[in-house]
């Protein structure tokens, strides 16, 4: 057997702090999934558990499930938005219950078997084997994706450069905090599904078969099941087929290119047909676009993005996460040196922050998080900024920068979690629990 490499036993040493935040913040709170993720998990346990797509009874749970650490109800109530069909509304896609299936699969047959054998284990879908499925999921997805991003960045920069640049974007931005802290939410399943898309997509370019054409079609569905605007990734092989027409016009390319999109068109559907069905039976449309309304506070701004304001509000803007808005400067500057696929990153993380910046949303939540599935890309600019870096300082002194900047968005963190904490509870009893749950 191969030996793993250094870079791949120190991101593994890496791993070990957000597998450790991830268990005290369950041994705290008494569970893992909360925020979106609620909605999320509840077409995971419906459908496994009781076969359905009512979820009163999953919301009714979460209405009287309390936190140990602030004695806080996970949803406030139970929500009186119907369907046209008269069914409770999921705003969310089946994206996330997808990824999470088969470890939640198998924390079912755990506790069925664990039951059976004599053990007090709940067997109703929610519990610490069930929610826990959903962190140990995200730790792996997440790891996976930080893996793929160093391996990306390989393909540019030498070990030590792309493994500096992943752990910068892995442990300086919201990377870190939807690792470890917020792991129901969709952020690992995305960077995992971004990585290995374009992955697939770069790694086969000019030699693709129809296979992989269709194995593109069907990540891009998943991905967009998992976050919708990170579709946007189609762009990547849109740009690619434009190219190939633009560069010759004949029969044989115009049927290559007809192929490969249709191709393309059919894994998309092949994925995201399990979601239409569903909302036919809810909506009664095939078609459906569950934040539409505007009971959800989710509201558009088409003409007027908030550009400005997701780079500098003194709130919530980029600049409380200075690796990543150096790394999209960095990314510019990779595309500039590089040329050529280069800039197709550079327009889909340009297209992504003109979508971001128009849903006046974007502040809800840590870090920009929206932008949180280009990490692939981000690790590019900060890679290439690195490099720059090279020509002057020592290595030493560049992981001293990266250290530092690091240590800004862990401080950040920890301002914005105490804020959100003490708001409900003294400092003094949050201090007192979180000595009890690590002694």
């Amino acid at each position: 057997m191969k030996r793993p490499s250094p870079e791949l036993k120190l991101m593994l040493v890496l791993l070990v702090p957000v597998a450790a935040i991830l268990l005290v913040h369950y041994f705290m709170t008494g569970f893992v999934v909360y925020n979106d993720g609620r909605g999320y998990y509840t077409w995971l346990r419906s459908a496994v558990i009781d076969r359905d797509v009512n979820f009163t009874n999953e919301w009714t749970y979460y209405n009287t499930t309390h936190s140990k650490f602030a004695s806080g109800q996970r949803a406030e109530s139970v929500s009186s938005l119907k369907t046209p069909k008269g069914y409770m509304v999921n705003i969310y896609l089946i994206g996330n219950a997808i990824m999470w299936a088969p470890f939640y699969l198998t924390a079912h047959a755990a506790s069925l078997l664990l039951n059976a054998a004599g053990f007090a284990v709940r067997t109703d879908g929610y519990g610490f084997l069930y929610e826990m499925s959903v962190g140990i999921a995200s730790l792996i997805y997440g790891f996976l994706g930080a893996w793929m991003i160093y391996k990306f960045c390989k393909k540019w920069f030498e070990s030590k450069t792309a493994v500096l640049a992943t752990i910068a974007v892995w442990y300086g931005t919201a990377f870190f905090w939807y690792h470890a802290a917020e792991p129901s939410m969709s952020h690992m399943n995305s960077i995992f599904l971004t990585a290995l898309f374009t992955h697939l997509w770069y790694n086969t370019l000019g030699k693709r078969t129809k296979v992989q054409w269709l194995a593109l079609g069907l990540l891009l569905g998943l991905i967009y099941l998992v976050r919708q605007q990170e579709v946007l990734l189609g762009l990547l092989p849109a740009f690619e087929l434009i190219k190939r027409l633009a560069k010759k016009v004949n029969f044989d390319t115009i049927r290559k290119t007809a192929i490969a999109s249709a191709l393309l068109g059919i894994g998309i559907f092949i994925i995201t047909l399990p979601q239409m069905l569903i909302w036919k039976r809810m909506y009664g449309s095939y078609l459906v676009y569950s934040y539409g309304d505007p009971e959800t506070l989710k509201y558009w701004y088409w003409t007027m993005p908030q550009i400005l304001p997701l780079f500098f509000s003194q709130a919530a803007g980029m600049w409380r996460v200075p690796i990543m808005l150096l790394s999209i400067i960095g990314l510019f500057l990779f595309a500039k040196r590089v040329k050529g696929v280069a800039w197709y990153f550079a327009a889909v993380v340009l297209a992504q922050v003109l979508i971001v910046s128009a849903w006046t949303g974007w502040p809800i939540g840590y870090g920009v998080r929206y932008l949180l599935g280009m990490s692939i890309f981000f690790a590019l600019g900060a890679a290439q900024l690195i490099r720059m870096l090279r020509s002057r300082l020592s290595m030493k002194a560049i992981c001293a920068i990266v250290f530092l900047l690091i240590l800004a968005n862990f401080i950040n963190m920890l301002i914005v979690m105490l804020t959100e904490i003490t708001s409900r509870i003294p400092l003094s009893e949050v201090l007192r629990l979180l000595t009890k749950t690590v002694l």
